[in-house]
């Protein structure tokens, strides 16, 4: 079949030499520094943390291992009643994902299944930073659970407002873990 034969070639960042190197310099970092030990040591604590926020209403589960986990979100805790499709985009989305980024947090509001807040922090965490998550996980978590109580659009479409309120009650707190996990996670020294 003259002219239909190809003939695939080339690099991508999976297999190439150069990124194999990287990944190969990135391990001995991790034992280096000690980097797995750590998420061993404090992997308890971590879930414990977050655990103490099954207290909320809102919150249905907290589920995960190591420094990757989730916090299932539902209408009724004690039904497991999850959020209709509705109230889960203008939670989730309209709310959630920029209370929690304005506050501090960088993490991942989903509800492309049940609607969660899926947490991975720097591998380098320690129970210092697991208090500051809970405290803002707690406040949010506490007006998102306020919003769905009252199970209206009303309250739903004031959630921006409640939204950057938050914003200026975290100001000092949300600055200083951005700053603090910007300057651990780049602060690695590849020299050693």
């Amino acid at each position: 079949a003259k002219g239909t034969t190809t003939f695939p070639h080339g690099f991508t960042f999976g297999g190439h030499p150069v990124a194999s190197a990287v990944a190969m310099a990135n391990l001995d970092i991790f034992e280096r520094e000690g980097i797995k030990d750590n998420v061993r040591e404090n992997a308890g604590s971590f879930r414990a943390t977050l655990e103490k926020l099954l207290d909320l209403p809102i919150v249905g589960d907290v589920r995960g291992a190591g420094y990757f986990y989730g916090i299932e979100l539902v209408k009724d805790k004690a039904t497991r009643q999850t959020l209709d499709a509705d109230e889960s985009e203008r939670l989730v989305r309209g709310f959630l994902s920029h209370a929690l980024f304005e506050a501090g947090l960088y993490c991942r509001a989903d509800d492309r299944g049940d609607p969660v807040v899926q947490l991975s922090p720097p591998l380098i965490c320690t129970q210092e930073h697991f208090d500051e998550m809970e405290q803002i996980l707690r406040v949010v978590l506490d007006k998102a659970g306020s919003l769905i109580d009252v199970a209206g659009s009303e309250a739903l479409a004031g959630a921006v407002d409640a939204r950057q309120r938050l914003a200026g009650q975290f100001g000092a707190v949300g600055r200083t873990h951005r700053d603090h996990v910007a300057t651990r996670k780049f602060a690695v020294d590849l020299n050693h």
